[in-house]
Protein backbone atom coordinates (compact mmCIF):
# COMPACT_ATOMS: atom_id res chain seq x y z
CA UNK A 1 0.00 0.00 0.00
CA UNK A 2 1.53 3.28 -1.09
CA UNK A 3 1.16 6.57 0.73
CA UNK A 4 -1.58 7.92 -1.52
CA UNK A 5 -3.83 4.90 -1.01
CA UNK A 6 -3.32 5.07 2.78
CA UNK A 7 -4.35 8.72 2.84
CA UNK A 8 -7.50 7.94 0.83
CA UNK A 9 -8.49 5.14 3.23
CA UNK A 10 -7.88 7.37 6.22
CA UNK A 11 -10.03 10.15 4.76
CA UNK A 12 -12.79 7.62 4.01
CA UNK A 13 -12.75 6.26 7.56
CA UNK A 14 -12.82 9.77 9.03
CA UNK A 15 -15.79 10.63 6.84
CA UNK A 16 -17.62 7.46 7.94
CA UNK A 17 -16.81 8.27 11.57
CA UNK A 18 -18.16 11.80 11.21
CA UNK A 19 -21.27 10.39 9.59
CA UNK A 20 -21.82 8.02 12.51
CA UNK A 21 -21.35 10.84 15.02
CA UNK A 22 -23.81 13.01 13.10
CA UNK A 23 -26.35 10.17 13.06
CA UNK A 24 -25.93 9.55 16.77
CA UNK A 25 -26.33 13.25 17.49
CA UNK A 26 -29.45 13.36 15.35
CA UNK A 27 -30.93 10.52 17.40
CA UNK A 28 -29.74 11.52 20.87
CA UNK A 29 -30.31 15.28 20.72
CA UNK A 30 -34.11 15.12 20.21
CA UNK A 31 -34.39 12.56 22.99
CA UNK A 32 -32.32 14.75 25.30
CA UNK A 33 -34.39 17.82 24.43
CA UNK A 34 -37.58 15.84 25.03
CA UNK A 35 -36.44 14.77 28.49
CA UNK A 36 -35.33 18.33 29.27
CA UNK A 37 -38.66 19.83 28.20
CA UNK A 38 -40.54 17.18 30.17
CA UNK A 39 -38.51 18.04 33.26
CA UNK A 40 -39.16 21.76 32.78
CA UNK A 41 -42.87 21.06 32.29
CA UNK A 42 -43.02 19.10 35.54
CA UNK A 43 -41.35 22.01 37.34
CA UNK A 44 -43.88 24.39 35.81
CA UNK A 45 -46.81 22.21 36.90
CA UNK A 46 -45.50 21.84 40.45
CA UNK A 47 -44.83 25.57 40.74
CA UNK A 48 -48.24 26.42 39.30
CA UNK A 49 -49.94 24.00 41.68
CA UNK A 50 -48.19 25.53 44.68
CA UNK A 51 -49.04 29.03 43.49
CA UNK A 52 -52.71 28.12 42.96
CA UNK A 53 -52.95 26.57 46.42
CA UNK A 54 -51.35 29.59 48.07
CA UNK A 55 -53.58 32.02 46.16
CA UNK A 56 -56.75 30.12 47.07
CA UNK A 57 -55.71 29.96 50.74
CA UNK A 58 -55.01 33.70 50.78
CA UNK A 59 -58.35 34.36 49.10
CA UNK A 60 -60.17 32.15 51.61
CA UNK A 61 -58.44 33.89 54.50
CA UNK A 62 -59.41 37.31 53.14
CA UNK A 63 -63.04 36.32 52.61
CA UNK A 64 -63.26 34.76 56.06
CA UNK A 65 -61.92 37.96 57.56
CA UNK A 66 -64.21 40.46 55.85
CA UNK A 67 -67.12 38.77 54.05
CA UNK A 68 -69.33 38.29 57.14
CA UNK A 69 -69.07 42.00 57.93
CA UNK A 70 -70.88 42.83 54.71
CA UNK A 71 -73.08 39.76 54.70
CA UNK A 72 -75.68 41.01 57.17
CA UNK A 73 -75.86 44.39 55.49
CA UNK A 74 -76.26 42.82 52.05
CA UNK A 75 -78.83 40.37 53.36
CA UNK A 76 -80.94 43.17 54.85
CA UNK A 77 -80.73 45.19 51.64
CA UNK A 78 -81.68 42.13 49.61
CA UNK A 79 -84.62 41.38 51.92
CA UNK A 80 -85.93 44.92 51.48
CA UNK A 81 -85.59 44.63 47.73
CA UNK A 82 -87.35 41.26 47.69
CA UNK A 83 -90.10 42.53 49.99
CA UNK A 84 -90.76 45.46 47.69
CA UNK A 85 -90.81 43.19 44.66
CA UNK A 86 -93.18 40.72 46.34
CA UNK A 87 -95.46 43.53 47.49
CA UNK A 88 -95.66 44.79 43.94
CA UNK A 89 -96.30 41.29 42.63
CA UNK A 90 -99.14 40.70 45.09
CA UNK A 91 -100.73 44.03 44.23
CA UNK A 92 -100.65 42.99 40.60
CA UNK A 93 -102.09 39.60 41.55
CA UNK A 94 -105.55 41.09 41.59
CA UNK A 95 -105.41 40.41 37.90
CA UNK A 96 -105.88 36.74 36.83
CA UNK A 97 -102.19 36.05 36.30
CA UNK A 98 -101.51 33.78 39.28
CA UNK A 99 -99.28 31.38 37.38
CA UNK A 100 -96.91 34.12 36.30
CA UNK A 101 -96.97 35.52 39.83
CA UNK A 102 -95.91 32.18 41.30
CA UNK A 103 -93.09 31.89 38.80
CA UNK A 104 -91.80 35.35 39.68
CA UNK A 105 -91.90 34.57 43.41
CA UNK A 106 -89.92 31.38 42.87
CA UNK A 107 -87.36 33.30 40.82
CA UNK A 108 -86.99 35.85 43.60
CA UNK A 109 -86.55 33.07 46.14
CA UNK A 110 -83.82 31.44 44.04
CA UNK A 111 -82.13 34.82 43.69
CA UNK A 112 -82.14 35.21 47.46
CA UNK A 113 -80.70 31.73 48.06
CA UNK A 114 -77.88 32.08 45.55
CA UNK A 115 -77.13 35.80 45.82
CA UNK A 116 -74.08 35.05 47.97
CA UNK A 117 -72.51 33.08 45.13
CA UNK A 118 -72.82 36.03 42.74
CA UNK A 119 -71.62 38.64 45.23
CA UNK A 120 -68.76 36.77 46.85
CA UNK A 121 -67.89 34.79 43.74
CA UNK A 122 -66.90 37.97 41.94
CA UNK A 123 -64.83 39.11 44.93
CA UNK A 124 -63.13 35.71 45.21
CA UNK A 125 -62.35 35.65 41.47
CA UNK A 126 -60.82 39.13 41.63
CA UNK A 127 -58.75 38.41 44.75
CA UNK A 128 -57.42 35.07 43.53
CA UNK A 129 -56.51 36.50 40.11
CA UNK A 130 -54.62 39.37 41.75
CA UNK A 131 -52.67 36.98 43.99
CA UNK A 132 -51.69 34.89 40.96
CA UNK A 133 -50.69 37.93 38.93
CA UNK A 134 -48.39 39.37 41.60
CA UNK A 135 -46.21 36.23 41.74
CA UNK A 136 -42.67 36.75 40.44
CA UNK A 137 -42.75 33.69 38.16
CA UNK A 138 -45.95 34.90 36.51
CA UNK A 139 -44.62 38.43 36.11
CA UNK A 140 -41.44 37.13 34.48
CA UNK A 141 -43.38 34.93 32.07
CA UNK A 142 -41.94 31.66 33.38
CA UNK A 143 -45.44 30.61 34.42
CA UNK A 144 -48.56 31.32 32.41
CA UNK A 145 -51.89 30.48 34.03
CA UNK A 146 -55.09 30.97 32.04
CA UNK A 147 -58.84 30.51 32.41
CA UNK A 148 -58.97 30.93 36.18
CA UNK A 149 -62.44 29.84 37.29
CA UNK A 150 -64.12 29.65 40.69
CA UNK A 151 -67.63 28.73 39.51
CA UNK A 152 -67.75 25.61 41.71
CA UNK A 153 -67.34 27.69 44.87
CA UNK A 154 -70.17 28.21 47.35
CA UNK A 155 -70.71 30.83 50.05
CA UNK A 156 -72.90 30.75 53.16
CA UNK A 157 -75.36 28.20 51.79
CA UNK A 158 -78.27 27.17 53.99
CA UNK A 159 -77.57 29.93 56.48
CA UNK A 160 -74.21 28.44 57.50
CA UNK A 161 -70.93 30.31 57.88
CA UNK A 162 -69.10 27.93 55.57
CA UNK A 163 -67.21 28.97 52.48
CA UNK A 164 -65.95 26.44 49.95
CA UNK A 165 -63.50 27.80 47.39
CA UNK A 166 -62.79 25.64 44.36
CA UNK A 167 -60.44 27.15 41.80
CA UNK A 168 -59.30 25.71 38.49
CA UNK A 169 -56.98 27.02 35.80
CA UNK A 170 -54.96 25.97 32.77
CA UNK A 171 -51.17 26.12 32.91
CA UNK A 172 -49.15 26.43 29.71
CA UNK A 173 -46.18 24.05 29.60
CA UNK A 174 -43.87 22.58 27.00
CA UNK A 175 -46.15 19.56 26.75
CA UNK A 176 -48.26 19.24 23.58
CA UNK A 177 -51.50 19.40 25.59
CA UNK A 178 -52.91 21.81 28.21
CA UNK A 179 -52.70 20.87 31.89
CA UNK A 180 -55.69 21.66 34.11
CA UNK A 181 -55.15 22.27 37.82
CA UNK A 182 -57.83 22.35 40.52
CA UNK A 183 -57.70 23.05 44.23
CA UNK A 184 -60.43 23.30 46.86
CA UNK A 185 -60.60 24.45 50.49
CA UNK A 186 -63.42 24.48 53.03
CA UNK A 187 -63.33 27.14 55.72
CA UNK A 188 -65.56 28.81 58.26
CA UNK A 189 -66.14 32.55 58.43
CA UNK A 190 -65.31 32.64 62.08
CA UNK A 191 -64.88 35.70 64.25
CA UNK A 192 -67.36 37.97 62.46
CA UNK A 193 -65.00 38.37 59.54
CA UNK A 194 -61.80 38.89 61.52
CA UNK A 195 -59.12 36.66 62.83
CA UNK A 196 -60.71 35.31 66.01
CA UNK A 197 -57.75 36.15 68.22
CA UNK A 198 -58.08 39.82 67.25
CA UNK A 199 -61.74 40.02 68.19
CA UNK A 200 -62.23 38.88 71.78
CA UNK A 201 -65.15 39.51 74.07
CA UNK A 202 -63.07 39.87 77.18
CA UNK A 203 -64.42 39.24 80.64
CA UNK A 204 -64.79 42.35 82.79
CA UNK A 205 -62.39 40.93 85.36
CA UNK A 206 -59.66 38.32 85.06
CA UNK A 207 -60.84 34.90 86.16
CA UNK A 208 -58.38 32.03 86.41
CA UNK A 209 -61.09 29.47 87.38
CA UNK A 210 -61.12 26.61 84.94
CA UNK A 211 -57.57 27.19 83.72
CA UNK A 212 -56.22 26.33 87.17
CA UNK A 213 -57.78 22.86 86.96
CA UNK A 214 -55.75 19.86 85.82
CA UNK A 215 -56.03 18.82 82.18
CA UNK A 216 -58.46 15.96 82.87
CA UNK A 217 -60.92 18.06 84.91
CA UNK A 218 -60.68 20.99 82.53
CA UNK A 219 -61.26 18.70 79.57
CA UNK A 220 -64.43 17.24 81.13
CA UNK A 221 -65.83 20.70 81.82
CA UNK A 222 -65.15 21.96 78.31
CA UNK A 223 -66.65 18.79 76.77
CA UNK A 224 -69.90 19.53 78.57
CA UNK A 225 -69.82 23.23 77.71
CA UNK A 226 -69.16 22.73 74.00
CA UNK A 227 -71.57 19.90 73.23
CA UNK A 228 -69.65 16.70 73.95
CA UNK A 229 -72.08 13.77 73.66
CA UNK A 230 -69.67 10.83 73.76
CA UNK A 231 -68.10 9.12 76.80
CA UNK A 232 -64.99 10.81 78.20
CA UNK A 233 -62.84 7.82 77.21
CA UNK A 234 -64.11 7.66 73.62
CA UNK A 235 -61.11 7.72 71.24
CA UNK A 236 -60.12 11.03 69.62
CA UNK A 237 -63.51 12.76 69.34
CA UNK A 238 -65.83 14.18 71.98
CA UNK A 239 -69.01 14.52 69.93
CA UNK A 240 -70.63 13.04 66.85
CA UNK A 241 -73.82 14.44 65.38
CA UNK A 242 -75.29 14.72 61.87
CA UNK A 243 -72.17 13.21 60.31
CA UNK A 244 -69.77 15.64 62.01
CA UNK A 245 -66.96 14.22 64.16
CA UNK A 246 -65.95 16.86 66.70
CA UNK A 247 -62.71 16.97 68.67
CA UNK A 248 -62.78 19.35 71.67
CA UNK A 249 -59.40 20.51 72.95
CA UNK A 250 -58.18 23.25 75.27
CA UNK A 251 -54.74 24.82 75.39
CA UNK A 252 -53.39 27.30 77.93
CA UNK A 253 -51.13 29.42 75.76
CA UNK A 254 -49.99 31.50 78.76
CA UNK A 255 -47.76 28.65 79.93
CA UNK A 256 -44.05 29.35 79.29
CA UNK A 257 -43.65 26.20 77.19
CA UNK A 258 -46.12 27.50 74.58
CA UNK A 259 -44.21 30.76 74.18
CA UNK A 260 -41.23 28.95 72.71
CA UNK A 261 -40.85 29.13 68.95
CA UNK A 262 -42.78 26.35 67.19
CA UNK A 263 -44.15 24.57 70.28
CA UNK A 264 -47.72 25.85 70.08
CA UNK A 265 -47.90 25.39 66.31
CA UNK A 266 -46.61 21.82 66.55
CA UNK A 267 -49.15 21.02 69.27
CA UNK A 268 -52.15 22.31 67.31
CA UNK A 269 -51.05 20.73 64.02
CA UNK A 270 -50.74 17.40 65.82
CA UNK A 271 -54.36 17.76 66.96
CA UNK A 272 -55.41 18.35 63.36
CA UNK A 273 -53.41 15.34 62.13
CA UNK A 274 -54.92 13.13 64.83
CA UNK A 275 -58.44 14.16 63.85
CA UNK A 276 -57.69 13.68 60.15
CA UNK A 277 -56.47 10.13 60.84
CA UNK A 278 -59.64 9.27 62.78
CA UNK A 279 -61.57 6.65 60.83
CA UNK A 280 -64.17 5.68 63.38
CA UNK A 281 -64.12 3.89 66.73
CA UNK A 282 -66.20 1.88 69.17
CA UNK A 283 -66.42 2.33 72.92
CA UNK A 284 -69.00 1.72 75.62
CA UNK A 285 -71.53 0.33 73.20
CA UNK A 286 -71.29 3.40 70.95
CA UNK A 287 -69.95 2.97 67.42
CA UNK A 288 -68.91 5.65 64.96
CA UNK A 289 -68.25 4.10 61.56
CA UNK A 290 -65.92 5.48 58.92
CA UNK A 291 -68.68 5.72 56.32
CA UNK A 292 -70.81 7.77 58.72
CA UNK A 293 -68.22 10.55 59.01
CA UNK A 294 -69.00 13.34 56.54
CA UNK A 295 -67.19 16.24 58.19
CA UNK A 296 -64.57 16.82 60.88
CA UNK A 297 -64.31 19.73 63.27
CA UNK A 298 -61.76 20.76 65.89
CA UNK A 299 -62.99 23.08 68.65
CA UNK A 300 -59.88 24.63 70.19
CA UNK A 301 -60.42 26.64 73.39
CA UNK A 302 -57.85 29.22 74.51
CA UNK A 303 -57.84 31.70 77.40
CA UNK A 304 -58.80 35.29 76.60
CA UNK A 305 -55.27 36.43 77.40
CA UNK A 306 -53.44 38.19 74.60
CA UNK A 307 -51.52 36.02 72.16
CA UNK A 308 -47.88 36.75 71.42
CA UNK A 309 -46.67 37.33 67.83
CA UNK A 310 -45.34 33.77 67.51
CA UNK A 311 -48.61 32.40 68.85
CA UNK A 312 -50.67 34.47 66.41
CA UNK A 313 -48.53 33.09 63.60
CA UNK A 314 -49.07 29.57 64.93
CA UNK A 315 -52.86 30.04 64.88
CA UNK A 316 -52.80 31.46 61.34
CA UNK A 317 -50.80 28.49 60.11
CA UNK A 318 -53.12 26.13 61.96
CA UNK A 319 -56.12 27.60 60.13
CA UNK A 320 -54.36 27.24 56.78
CA UNK A 321 -53.29 23.68 57.62
CA UNK A 322 -56.82 22.73 58.68
CA UNK A 323 -58.15 24.01 55.35
CA UNK A 324 -55.75 21.72 53.49
CA UNK A 325 -56.93 18.80 55.62
CA UNK A 326 -60.62 19.70 55.05
CA UNK A 327 -61.10 20.10 58.80
CA UNK A 328 -63.06 23.00 60.27
CA UNK A 329 -61.05 24.72 62.98
CA UNK A 330 -63.30 26.57 65.45
CA UNK A 331 -61.27 28.78 67.79
CA UNK A 332 -63.01 29.70 71.05
CA UNK A 333 -61.84 32.04 73.81
CA UNK A 334 -62.92 31.48 77.41
CA UNK A 335 -61.98 33.54 80.47
CA UNK A 336 -58.59 34.91 81.38
CA UNK A 337 -55.96 33.07 83.31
Amino acid sequence: MNGRTFVKLRIKREAESRGNITLEAALVLPAFMGVLLLFLSVLQIVSARNLLELSVLRTADELCRWAPIYRNQLTEELKKELFGSLQQQFSDALAPEEERLLGNILQLRDLSEHSSDFIYGFAAQTLCASYLAEDALVKSGVLELKNLNLYKSSFFHRETDRIRLTASCIVDTYLPFPVKLEFSVLCSAWGGGRMPFLQIEESEEPSSGIWNENNFTRGKIFRQMYGGNLPDAFPVIAAFEDGTAVMIKSLNHTLPSYRKNGVMEKTVLKMIDTLEAFQGAEYGGITVRKEEIKRKKLILILPENELGPLQETAIRRAFQYSMLKFIELDLQRYQKV
